[in-house]
């Protein structure tokens, strides 16, 4: 789709250095390392006028952490290019501890070894919690002139609602919104704001949504699955809960558009989680190819 809308003004590249069980910050330097071997052949056959990236899931923590090896302290450009866009959809930025049942998290989304530890809040690090309130992974974002996010708002059972989008509690209001428009019926929330930080969504919420999904529903989410999350963030009495509040109060100081989509619930967990971003015939990957993204590329 993205070839289909900018044509030759695009040069697109998928990341081949994917995550593994090495650790995420491990991952960030094999991305840095390919990034910077594909801008330095690109540039021998083209001019480029900027770099942005679209990263996925656990992709956009390994992108977040390779970041601070490829945004120049200095000049705030990526191999002399200039950061355009970053991009995450259903990316677990706050990792996935105290989102859904731990047995369950460790059935469907284990990528095992360090990794397991990072997003599970496990490790001695707490490297996940760093990335969001250190300088050296926080910095290189604002190099960025666009920021955005794309989140599911219920039924990802990989991914959470919170923990994509910034935010401390549910926001249940979303599971009545409208669509932003016909074309978009999955579009139910778009800020539609480039320029102003990244507030809480929670402040509308009066409705009870475990009664609007039902029980089945309200198992496998964080958003639907707890009853005092109007008070209290949904980390609270975690261990890390001081520096997951520290990391989630610096990256929603940032300047994000946020989008939220709302699917029912998919026989195939795993095809509703990464639809957001890989299927073509999405609305929701159309809204932000045809709409988001004329933004930054106008």
């Amino acid at each position: 789709m993205l070839r289909e809308l900018w044509g030759p003004n695009l040069v697109l590249h998928i990341c081949h250095a994917c995550a593994s069980d090495d650790g995420i910050d491990v991952s960030g330097r094999r991305i840095a390392t390919e990034v910077q071997c594909k801008l330095h052949t690109i540039a021998q056959t083209c001019h480029l006028q900027s770099v942005s990236f679209w990263c996925h899931s656990l992709g956009g923590l390994c992108m977040r952490a390779a970041l601070a090896d490829l945004v120049d302290p200095d000049s705030r450009t990526i191999c002399g290019h200039q950061p355009r866009l970053f991009l995450t959809t259903a990316c677990p930025h706050l990792g996935l501890a105290r989102t859904f049942p731990t047995a369950v998290l460790r059935i469907l989304n284990s990528n095992g070894g360090l990794t397991d530890q990072q997003l599970y809040l496990e490790d001695h690090e707490g490297l996940v919690a760093r990335l969001g309130f250190e300088d050296r992974y926080v910095i290189p974002l604002t190099a960025f002139t666009h920021l955005a996010i794309a989140t599911h708002i219920c039924n990802d059972t990989l991914v959470d609602f919170c923990s994509a989008a910034l935010q401390p509690r549910r926001a249940s209001w979303l599971l009545s919104a409208a669509p932003v428009a016909p074309k978009y019926p999955h579009v139910v929330h778009d800020n539609a704001a480039w320029d102003q930080p990244l507030g809480t969504l929670d402040q509308t919420s009066t409705s009870n949504c475990c009664a609007l999904m039902g029980p089945i529903t309200s198992g496998f989410c964080c958003l639907l699955g707890r009853q005092d999350d109007d008070i209290v963030p949904y980390y609270a009495g975690h261990a890390c809960q001081h520096s997951l509040e520290l990391a989630r109060r610096r990256l929603a100081a940032l300047k994000w558009r946020l989008i939220c989509a709302h699917f029912e619930q998919d026989l195939f967990q795993q095809k509703l989680h990464n639809s957001i971003c890989f299927d073509p015939s999405n609305d929701v990957v159309r809204y932000i190819c045809e709409s988001m993204m004329n933004g930054p590329f106008g």
